[in-house]
């Protein structure tokens, strides 16, 4: 299989030959929480309640029921005050504990900080098709707020609901060693916000991370930049396997486009070892004109997802 393919890199000293600028990359999430876990009932409101035994704090996703609002609400929403103010990557919805039939096909999520009294529509969702598989919906970019605000519209039999919205809790700050072209060709830093090659015959564009962790058996990388070609032969990412001297192998990340320009996809599989400990991926980038923008680490899927197996997901993304 490509991605799980071993490559011996030799000569990794030729690198090390050259002044390194080693800087500290952005935080990276390796944790996520449920948010609403562990709040308090009096930080749950409702614009109505059916009764007592679907009230607003049946509306956790571990709760035996879900928070069902009044037959003749004709506008309902469930909200939650976090407190301080948070970044949200997603939600996850749930019918009725109880009952299969009875939960929310479609609903928009409303947010707003702890300073503005004017509440900013994210998205219209589509919700659950059964009311005891969990669906993730991703916020696009996360949203920052204190109070969020859930409104179901399409419905069957009940407007149900059970939520819970996903956050980081645990961080590390790997390093990133940006690696000179063993070449005499110096790299091009005319821009700003990018790393760019201006001569692909003579310079390439490296990095090397360290210290990322991984805790599942594969992960999704997404590249960023300019004129990129995304294939192997212009784009190398491997993990880390072992090092011996000046020699190290790496297993090759499946590299592969997204059908948009200057984004490209890099599939990574790990072994069992390998699982939430720090590893090292090194990154080659070449091409005419090519420059490198961003690298992001894929943790929790994008869109929307049904959730098969809930223990399974949430022991992927907690980071435990």
């Amino acid at each position: 299989m490509e991605a799980s393919t071993l490559i011996s890199v030799i000569g990794i000293h030729l690198l090390l030959t050259y002044d390194m600028s080693a800087a500290s990359a952005s935080l990276q999430c390796v944790g996520y929480e449920d948010l609403l876990a562990d709040v308090q009932d009096d930080q749950l409101t409702a614009s109505s309640e059916y009764n007592s035994i679907v009230a607003t704090t049946k509306s956790r996703l571990t709760a035996e029921r879900a928070w069902t609002c009044a037959d003749a609400d004709n506008n309902p929403w469930i909200e939650v005050d976090l407190l301080t103010i948070k970044t949200i990557e997603g939600i996850v919805t749930l019918g009725d504990a109880l009952h299969y039939n009875r939960f929310v096909r479609t609903f928009t999520v409303h947010h707003r900080s702890d300073v503005s009294d004017n509440w900013v529509d994210v998205s219209t969702f589509d919700g659950n098709t059964h009311a005891h598989v969990p669906v993730w919906n991703a916020f696009e970019g996360g949203l920052v707020a204190r109070y969020v605000r859930l409104y179901p519209q399409a419905f069957d039999i009940y407007r149900a609901v059970r939520w819970g919205l996903i956050s980081c809790s645990k961080y590390i700050q790997p390093s990133v060693d940006y690696l000179p072209s063993p070449f005499i060709t110096p790299r091009d830093h005319s821009t700003i916000e990018c790393i760019k090659c201006i001569d692909t015959t003579n310079n390439q564009i490296r990095m090397k991370w360290k210290g990322i962790v991984i805790n599942s058996n594969g992960t999704n990388l997404v590249l960023r930049g300019k004129s990129l070609t995304c294939n192997h032969t212009f784009i190398k990412l491997g993990i880390e396997m072992n090092q011996a001297g000046c020699n190290a192998v790496y297993a090759l990340c499946k590299i592969e486009g997204s059908g948009e320009e200057g984004i490209c996809h890099a599939a990574c599989s790990l072994r069992d070892g390998q699982i939430g400990q720090a590893l090292n991926l090194l990154l080659v980038v070449t091409g005419e004109g090519a420059e490198l923008c961003d690298v992001s680490l894929i943790l929790l899927p994008s869109g929307r997802y049904v959730i098969n197996d809930w223990d399974v997901f949430m022991q992927e993304i907690s980071g435990k």
